[in-house]
C-alpha cells in the first residue's frame, strides 16, 4: 500500500498527526483519542452552561 500525500488525506486524518499508513490498531487508538477529546469538550461545555454568565 502506497502512502498518501497530505493533500489526499481526509481532514480528520491530516489534522490528527497520523502520517503513516494506518493499521487497525493505530486507527483504534486514533478513534479513542477523538472520543475522549469530544467527551472532555462536552463536559466542559456543560459545566460552563451550568455556571454560565450571572446576571447582576
Amino acid at each position: 500500500m502506497a502512502l498518501m500525500t497530505n493533500a489526499k488525506l481526509p481532514d480528520a486524518l491530516r489534522l490528527s498527526g497520523l502520517r503513516s499508513s494506518c493499521n487497525i490498531l493505530n486507527f483504534h487508538a486514533f478513534v479513542g483519542r477523538i472520543r475522549r477529546s469530544r467527551r472532555i469538550r462536552h463536559e466542559q461545555i456543560a459545566l460552563c452552561q451550568q455556571f454560565g454568565p450571572r446576571k447582576i
